[in-house]
């Protein structure tokens, strides 16, 4: 009885693609040194995107504003948070919007919390425009927030969120990660990488059935 082609096949993994295109370059607003660093954190406002780790992270770094771009059912209550921390002046909630390029092509980096998270789309989004990502160690995130695209916190926690952030902000070669940022989602996840992948496994899936069929 032959096997199955794919019976001893390696797991493979091929990630969704972003439109490259479509959340094209944009090179960042101007900042003067007593500029703010302007973050920016997009998703659903929900305890599992870690947007209260976020604020917290956000009070412990004064150089710093957000933007918070999304909705949902915890935003009272991170907004009143938000006031309790003493950091409402340099955080700004705007809610749902159709249209996320515009708030990331007025940040500097792109900003990441989730206590739980699978690839991370909307990181990726931002780091197509060229803006550097900070993101917690969870989900998929590791796999592209590094040192040459970001920076990835050590720990889930708002003090080494905070650190991360600081160094980002202090960096000394922005459009380096910049451009490595936008270079890595171009070559490993945006909408042609991902139609490769898909193109190739298919290629390789029909010639094992082939090959099986002519030794059966």
């Amino acid at each position: 009885r032959a096997r199955a082609p794919w019976a001893a096949a390696k797991l493979r993994t091929i990630a969704n693609g972003v439109d490259t295109d479509h959340f094209a370059y944009v090179a960042p607003p101007p900042r003067a040194a007593a500029t703010p660093f302007g973050f920016v954190l997009c998703g659903r406002l929900e305890p599992r995107k870690g947007i209260d780790i976020a604020l917290r992270a956000l009070a412990l770094t004064p150089e710093a504003v957000l933007d918070v771009v999304g909705d949902g059912p915890s935003r009272a209550k991170l907004e009143a948070f938000s006031a309790k921390l003493g950091v409402s002046s340099r955080v700004r909630f705007h809610g749902y919007q159709s249209d996320v390029r515009p708030h990331l092509e007025n940040s500097h980096a792109v900003l990441s919390a989730s206590r739980k998270e699978g690839l991370g789309l909307a990181v990726l989004e931002a780091m197509a425009m060229g803006r550097p990502a900070v993101a917690v160690p969870v989900g998929g995130l590791p796999e592209f927030v590094d040192s040459r695209t970001g920076v990835l916190a050590h720990a889930c926690t708002p003090h080494a969120l905070s650190r991360a952030m600081r160094e980002l902000a202090a960096c000394s070669t922005p459009q380096e990660r910049a451009d490595a940022a936008r270079a890595r989602v171009v070559e490993r996840y945006s909408l042609r990488a991902m139609r490769d992948g898909y193109a190739a496994l298919y290629h390789e899936l029909a010639l094992s059935a082939q090959m099986q069929s002519t030794s059966s």
